[in-house]
């Protein structure tokens, strides 16, 4: 939200995010460890739902897929949490 026209870069690894933005001009990498996120979490939007990788930080969420099949869905969330070792699947 907070980064110029909403455009982030991210790249996803085991062990952590990095996040790439500009805020008023600004370019800047945040780095974040795995184990700083609160999980992977399920979200409503629409006709479909989202997974996030979700941060305390709104602005520091990550989407991660949206699917309107829920079939789909559970295989996408299971290979992520599997992915991340998350312990603690969320249903926001």
């Amino acid at each position: 939200m907070r980064a110029d026209g909403g455009v982030r870069q991210i790249e996803l690894h085991r062990e952590r995010v990095v996040l790439r933005r500009a805020v008023q001009g600004m370019r800047m990498a945040v780095n974040l460890r795995v184990s700083d996120f609160l999980g992977v979490a399920l979200r409503g939007i629409d006709d479909a739902q989202m997974l996030v990788l979700l941060h305390r930080d709104p602005s520091l969420t990550i989407p991660l897929c949206v699917c309107a099949d829920p079939d789909d869905l559970a295989t996408t969330w299971l290979m992520w949490s599997e992915l991340f070792g998350d312990r603690k699947s969320t249903r926001l």
